[in-house]
């Protein structure tokens, strides 16, 4: 497997495409043109202050290969919204998406009846159909509907 390679972004209309392993991309606000983080467990990294990354209002084919989003980078708040279909649709390779964070951080999921799988190991894992979603324990502002 190949060793891990960063890019980092400059804002604005960024392009970046990812190969095989574990790609790091890391981005300073929502304005990139595409990313394709490639085959591998890839990282979208959310860089800048108090960054705001709604998926819901990004085209699906916009952001694809991705397997984590990591909001620890940079400093403030960030928030992640995003929906079933955009989680469904990040990864060319699986139906799991992790979300690293911290106690500022916040994520909110915007549709679909989650089933509550509770804390493995230092995510708080959800389920719906064959979508996973593990959000880091630390991150405690989640807004997630879950099922009866």
């Amino acid at each position: 497997q190949r060793a891990r390679r960063l890019q980092v972004g400059g804002g604005g209309a960024d392009v970046f495409r990812g190969g095989e392993g574990q790609d790091q991309i890391v981005v300073s606000d929502g304005d990139f043109f595409d990313i394709d983080g490639g085959n591998g467990a890839d990282t979208l990294v959310l860089a800048g202050t108090g960054f705001d990354f709604d998926l819901t209002d990004i085209s699906d084919s916009k952001t694809t290969g991705i397997e984590i989003l990591d909001l620890t980078a940079g400093s403030g708040a960030h928030i992640l919204t995003l929906s079933l279909t955009d989680l469904l649709n990040l990864s060319d390779t699986s139906n799991t998406l992790t979300v690293e964070g911290g106690g500022a951080d916040s994520v909110e999921v915007t549709t679909g009846e989650w089933t509550d799988m509770d804390v493995v190991g230092h995510y708080h894992v959800y389920r719906l159909g064959a979508a996973e979603l593990k959000i880091h324990v630390a991150i405690t502002d989640v807004d997630i509907t879950l099922g009866t």
